[in-house]
């Protein structure tokens, strides 16, 4: 094997070893930010549309987003995929709220409220 070709394989390898970690670097960015910003929902869809910008989303969206459903995780690559899975996402995070809000506490506070009329 020649001088140049082995530069070359060594070139290729360089750049497949900086491709992937970009890559990795991208996805775990965006699991970052949504983690940081899952208490408020402005910050959350404004990351959700830099990630799923239509101008970039065939570049980002190279190894798609994984989502975690009751324990099993699914790999989304398509738009309609994700965006179904996000509906569900939200809609079990408002479920859990929900169901996290003491009944008590909620009917002292509204028995305090109306009292006061």
């Amino acid at each position: 094997m020649n001088l140049t070709r082995k530069i070359g394989i060594i070139i290729k390898k360089i750049r497949n070893a900086v491709d992937n970690l970009l890559k990795l670097k991208e996805q775990q960015f965006y699991y970052n930010e949504i983690d940081k910003n899952k208490g408020d929902p402005y910050l959350m869809w404004k990351t959700f549309k830099k990630l799923i910008n239509p101008k970039t989303f065939n570049n980002n969206f190279h190894m798609g987003i994984q989502f975690d459903d009751d324990g099993v995780t699914i790999l989304c690559k398509n738009e309609l995929d994700i965006a179904e899975n996000f509906n569900k996402y939200f809609i079990q995070s408002i479920k859990e709220i929900v169901d996290s809000i003491d009944d008590h506490e909620y009917k002292a506070s509204n028995k305090n409220y109306t009292d006061s009329f």
